[in-house]
């Protein structure tokens, strides 16, 4: 499965690109935008009803850390987004959430420069861009096949509720996060710790209302040490009110007053490629947010009245596939923000 096989050949090819993007996750929405802006015609393909991957169906949030230490790190169309995201107030400014005293105001987190994030806006910025730019999208649509011809892409086989159909490309982009696409045209790729193939664990995000943040800060200020609330969280486990497999919680700030983002559900053995571990993870990720849910009433200061405004549309996903390309990113590239101008088989320019 996967493969356009002979058998396959009188599919329809609904569509014809310069480029083809598979995935509208950030990495896809980025290349089909700067595609389309070089003059390409471009094809973008997502499975869900609206882009963003997840930071939008995950409820990931919020942005992390855009520098190294004090010097910008992520600039380019992941900058225009936040951007865009402040000027319509549906973000905060990563230099206003700058530490100072162990706490930002914004996010119980011990790290500077984050963008908290309102979802539902960033749905709105995306398709702006993608519009824009005039990306052509097809939602609503699973990737099952790659074509090839030799060692050379040249389009994808689509899913969807017109049938079964495919599209053609001159350049095909796999940004699935699973390396769907690599894996369908047989390319090399990793998968796991190289030690023991053991992935890192799952997780469902989910928010939080009615938080009273002036008591939560509160006792944050008074007890600093306590920010992940490490000492209720090992009261409740010892009452079996809390997830076996944690020893704190964390939990973000959103532009939004009251409201909390919560990333503390963990599942560990989940492939993420495969059907019944993420079905068993969805089950399992939300009984722990029902399980959460009743701790942070209980326990946490500030939160006694919450409530549940959503969890996120689908369980998170670490890790899976890794493509092996003709260059590995290292640390350095990271730190030293280096400059990628042109690629070689061994190193960067």
């Amino acid at each position: 499965m996967g493969h356009y096989t002979e058998k396959e050949r009188s599919i329809p090819i609904v569509r014809n690109a310069d480029v083809v993007v598979a995935g509208g996750g950030p990495a896809g929405v980025a290349a089909a935008i700067s595609a389309a802006r070089n003059g390409a015609k471009t094809l973008l393909i997502e499975r869900n009803g609206w882009l963003g991957g997840m930071a939008t169906s995950g409820l990931v949030h919020p942005f992390m850390p855009s520098y190294a230490g004090e010097r910008p790190i992520n600039k380019g169309i992941f900058w225009e987004v936040v951007e865009r995201l402040v000027a319509q107030g549906a973000a905060i400014h990563p230099d206003l959430t700058k530490m100072q005293t162990g706490y930002t105001g914004f996010v119980v987190w011990p790290h500077a420069h984050v963008t908290p994030f309102d979802v539902e806006v960033l749905k709105w910025i995306i398709q702006d861009l993608i519009e824009e730019a005039k990306v052509e999208v097809i939602l609503h649509s699973m990737i099952v096949g790659a074509i090839k011809e030799g060692n050379t892409a040249k389009g994808l086989v689509l899913e969807n509720k017109s049938g079964r159909m495919a599209v053609s490309g001159s350049v095909i982009i796999d940004a699935t996060g699973d390396a769907d696409v690599a894996h369908f045209l047989g390319a090399e790729y990793e998968k796991g710790n190289p030690t023991d193939g053991s992935l890192q664990p799952a997780t469902i995000f989910f928010r939080l209302d009615g938080v009273d943040r002036g008591k939560v800060d509160s006792y944050i200020r008074e007890h600093p040490e306590e920010r992940h609330f490490q000492t209720f969280a090992g009261i409740a486990r010892k009452n079996g009110e809390f997830i076996p497999s944690k020893h704190d919680v964390l939990f973000f700030y959103t532009p939004r007053e009251g409201e909390v983002a919560i990333n503390s559900t963990r599942i560990h053995g989940v492939d993420g490629t495969n059907v019944f571990d993420l079905t068993r993870a969805e089950f399992e990720t939300r009984r722990q947010v029902r399980v959460l849910y009743n701790f942070f009433r209980k326990y946490v200061p500030g939160f006694e009245h919450c409530y549940i405004t959503t969890t996120a549309p689908e369980v998170g996903i670490r890790e899976t596939r890794r493509i092996v390309g003709e260059y590995c990113l290292n640390k350095e590239d990271v730190m030293s923000t280096r400059q990628f101008r042109t690629i070689s088989r061994n190193a960067p320019t």
